[in-house]
């Protein structure tokens, strides 16, 4: 089982702060959005305490980051965009697994009605990727600067995410005649008084050599 960790920093140096996130949670997969920090500065204080993370690019200039603490051969970049960066995870012996990091803009910016046309935009890369890849096993992180029920997450050709698992494995729903595969998203009932800037963790039953 892998253990993934999502912080958006706000661009705030917090070194130290991810290493002991990183042990105490003892931590695989490291994504964080808003670092306009050097990545080599961000290794070394990973791995001042022992830790072992290793830095996985981008192909264009981001302000997302991956750090992961397993060989970085297992990571193939896939897709990277000022707004989305997707990895394929493909470990020998596991099925492949499609890791999307997203940060959407923030309604300071843009009215809601935008940013649903930016979710549009960005959950059409990634099934686009999906379709490269020839399969849907998708797992999608990050900041959206969305509600669960917002449009841009619900809406049938931006995630279409669900709150029911019950409905997810139903996999799809058809709109004037084309299917809109269903994203299952865990997070529609909320966290009570979580902030926007604290990191949210996850684990997937993925192993590994």
């Amino acid at each position: 089982m892998l253990t993934f960790i999502f912080w958006n920093t706000n661009g705030q140096r917090v070194g130290n702060i991810l290493s002991e996130l990183a042990i105490h949670h003892q931590a695989d997969v490291l994504m964080l959005a808003e670092c306009d920090f050097r990545d080599g500065e961000i290794v070394q204080d990973l791995n001042s305490s022992g830790v072992d993370f290793s830095y996985c690019p981008a192909n264009v200039p981001s302000r997302l980051a991956l750090f992961v603490r397993f060989p970085r051969k297992y990571v193939e970049p896939r897709f990277d965009s000022g707004h989305v960066t997707v990895r394929a995870l493909h470990f020998p012996g596991c099925d492949e697994v499609l890791l999307a990091i997203v940060h959407l803009s923030s309604q300071l910016y843009l009215k809601e009605h935008e940013q649903t046309s930016e979710a549009i935009v960005v959950s059409s890369d990634i099934r686009r990727i999906e379709e490269e890849a020839g399969h849907m096993r998708t797992v999608v992180v990050g900041d959206f600067n969305l509600n669960p029920f917002s449009k841009g997450l619900t809406v049938a050709n931006a995630f279409n995410a669900v709150q029911s698992r019950r409905i997810a494995k139903k996999r799809k729903r058809t709109v004037s005649g084309k299917n809109y595969p269903f994203f299952f998203n865990p997070m529609w009932n909320g966290i009570p008084n979580v902030s926007d800037h604290l990191p949210l963790k996850f684990q997937l039953e993925i192993s590994y050599d």
